[in-house]
């Protein structure tokens, strides 16, 4: 239901756009940025569809509050803020945030057929990720060794890019299943 002033989004379409408001260094890495956005209306309604199509997604009614990794960057969806972390780069931060605005107005789309769900969904085992991971320990990622960068994965601080052997060919259908696992794809 729109409050007084809400804009009225067209049939079929939740969010017209996401407009960055803050850009901060981020807290865990420095070197990457923390992102604060604004959706154009209250998304809440969908935020329990979101959570039964995202991968890896955590969804709290109490709080309203979504939140799910893609491509390395950590994400919380709220009804009227999205935050990013680790976000390398700001364009990657504001491709984010539209494949974000593509799926939230998709979901709405289809949320006749979808269950909402909420609470957390399952994610991988440091160990699931490492019996994929090439298990060389060659260090090029910069552990020491493959169960070392399975646990950062898992953590939800890792990106499969940082794994230059998982970018080889031979390395194709490993880095599928990694990707469908953490929600990259």
């Amino acid at each position: 239901m729109n409050t007084p002033g809400e804009r009225q989004a067209p049939a079929g379409v939740c969010l017209g756009t996401i407009r960055i408001t803050r850009v901060e260094p981020c807290l865990a890495d420095p070197s990457e940025w923390r992102l604060y956005a604004t959706p154009d209306a209250d998304i809440s309604e969908t935020l329990p569809y979101l959570n039964a199509v995202l991968t890896g997604a955590r969804y709290t009614h109490e709080t309203r509050t979504l939140s799910f990794r893609r491509q390395g960057m950590l994400v919380t969806v709220m009804p009227r803020e999205i935050r990013l972390a680790l976000v390398p780069t700001l364009d990657a931060g504001r491709a984010l945030l539209e494949w974000l605005r593509g799926t939230i107005n998709d979901t709405y789309a289809r949320r006749a057929s979808i269950v909402p769900r909420e609470g957390l969904q399952r994610l991988p085992s440091a160990l699931e990720l490492y019996k994929l991971l090439p298990r060389t320990n060659c260090a090029r990622c910069g552990f020491g060794t493959c169960i070392a960068f399975a646990l950062r994965l898992a953590s939800g601080i890792g990106r499969l890019g940082e794994c230059p052997l998982l970018q080889e060919v031979g390395f194709l259908k490993p880095r599928m299943a990694l990707q469908m696992l953490l929600g990259e794809a």
